[in-house]
């Protein structure tokens, strides 16, 4: 997926405002299928302007869009935090001075 989104965004300048919305659906997680289509996509024979139009004719024809970008998660507040456990750190020879610890 990366390797196509690169090709575009160095190559693709002849598609106009539609290299960068390439580039965006090539950027998307897609299952192992999809991404085996693409890999087979990016080792067509031909010129790099063919193989770029070659990779848009497959991203149209797989359907491949855009990911929204997720709605971000509420800022954390004081009594959102819980404690779940501990640990203390001590140097070695504190070790002797402190009774009920293991080593």
């Amino acid at each position: 997926m990366r390797d196509a989104a690169e090709l575009v965004r160095q190559y693709g300048a002849h598609l106009g405002d539609r290299q960068d919305e390439l580039v965006e659906r090539f950027q998307a997680p897609y299952s192992p299928r999809i991404q085996r289509a693409l890999r087979e996509g990016l080792a067509y024979q031909g010129t790099v302007r063919q193989r770029v139009d070659h990779l848009a004719e497959l991203a149209d024809r797989l359907g491949l869009v855009r990911q929204t970008a997720p709605e971000p998660l509420p800022p954390i507040r004081e009594d959102d935090i819980h404690l779940v456990c501990w640990i203390a750190i001590v140097p070695q020879s504190s070790l002797a001075q402190v009774p009920n610890i293991v080593e």
